[in-house]
């Protein structure tokens, strides 16, 4: 009988330790839920340290307006007037009325109070008027490229000739901002629904590619115009057979406003390397053929100190006899450099690049010490 009691009893303490222990560790999981994890593994006795993060992510810094103050959309309290009116009060200032009858500036690409007053001051800032040169400059440059595409509809009967005046402009004004930003035209296809949602229809980049010589030709024609109001220009010239034989030409001239302007006219890919007739007549052909430069208005040509450039420039100067033959002083400095000899700093140099070239730390650990990257 008393044994019985016994074990009753040590049941009963059993029962409540469990209860306490599982209170205790509820509070624990619950504290735990709101206490940082780091810290509660640092007071467990892990050894933690942040890494040091590098420069390029560093945490953006976000432009925040001022807690608590008004936040009004524009448009909203708006006086009791149609849109419509302040359009028709307004001729000419490319005001339109919006699904929800609010005004809208589509020069400036934004929404705008109906007040009175507010839509005087708007109309007469500088950035409205800024807007408006712009869309009348962009209509006189689509009424010229709608011309250069009908007389290239005549010369060649492209695809897509039939389509929409304003569809082909979008397209095409689409395809050369791609060219002008060196984004691959294969990137439209990601885009294609974004681009539709606010714009045309489009269609796949390799149709879209098949307007890439059109849009050189047009910026042939537009640096033709360009170089036929210049006085005096350079020409700078070099081939390279780092990623193979290619030629560049650049040409450099002064501006009306004393600015240095450089333009490229050619960068052609070669099977081989020219001589010096050739390069003669790529530099004739580029500077006289294509852009028409008359032969008082080429001052001067800059090039390495390649014999097979100078043998060109002789050529070159039966057409344009006033030429000044310039050696590019950065050329000299560099091959005067390569004759230099530093045996042991050299022998060092190489040693210490194939004892290290294989570890990413090391190399991280060199950049970030010399700025540079080690050379494998």
């Amino acid at each position: 009988m008393v044994s019985g009691l016994k074990s009753e009893h040590v049941f009963k303490m059993a029962a409540r330790v469990s209860s306490t222990s599982s209170e205790e560790m509820a509070s624990s999981s619950e504290d735990s839920a709101s206490e940082d994890p780091i810290n509660i593994a640092k007071g467990r006795g892990a050894d933690l340290k942040e890494a040091e993060k590098a420069e390029i992510a560093r945490t953006r810094k976000v432009q925040r307006n001022q807690a608590g103050g008004k936040k009004t959309v524009r448009g909203q309290k708006d006086p009791k007037v149609s849109a419509y009116q302040r359009v028709r009060e307004n001729r000419n200032e490319f005001l339109s009325v919006t699904s929800k009858n609010m005004l809208r500036c589509d020069a400036c690409k934004e929404t705008i109070s109906k007040k009175k007053s507010t839509v005087r001051k708007h109309i007469n800032s500088v950035k409205h008027n800024d807007a408006k040169r712009a869309i009348q400059n962009s209509k006189k440059r689509d009424q010229s490229l709608l011309t250069f595409l009908r007389r290239k509809d005549e010369e060649d009967n492209p695809k897509g000739e039939t389509l929409p005046e304003d569809m082909r402009l979008f397209r095409f004004d689409l395809v050369e901002a791609f060219l002008s930003a060196g984004i691959p035209l294969s990137k439209i296809d990601h885009l294609r629904s974004f681009l539709e949602k606010y714009g045309h229809r489009l269609t796949a980049h390799g149709h879209l590619s098949q307007m890439i010589p059109s849009i050189i030709e047009k910026e042939k024609e537009t640096l033709k115009t360009e170089l036929s109001l210049v006085d005096g220009c350079s020409v700078i010239f070099d081939g390279t057979t780092r990623l193979g034989e290619a030629l560049a030409i650049v040409v450099r001239f002064v501006d009306d406003e004393w600015n240095v302007q450089q333009r490229l006219i050619r960068l052609q890919v070669l099977a081989k390397s020219l001589k010096a007739n050739e390069l003669a007549q790529c530099l004739i052909q580029s500077l006289a053929v294509e852009y028409s430069i008359r032969p008082g208005v080429l001052l001067a040509a800059m090039k390495d100190g390649a014999a097979v450039n100078h043998a060109a420039l002789e050529q070159v100067k039966f057409f344009f006899p006033q030429l000044l033959d310039i050696t590019c002083f950065s050329h000299t400095i560099d091959n005067v450099g390569k004759h230099f000899e530093f045996r042991v700093l050299d022998r060092f140099s190489q040693l210490w690049v194939s004892m290290f070239s294989h570890s990413a730390a090391v190399r991280l650990a060199w950049k970030t010490r010399t700025g540079t990257a080690m050379k494998t």
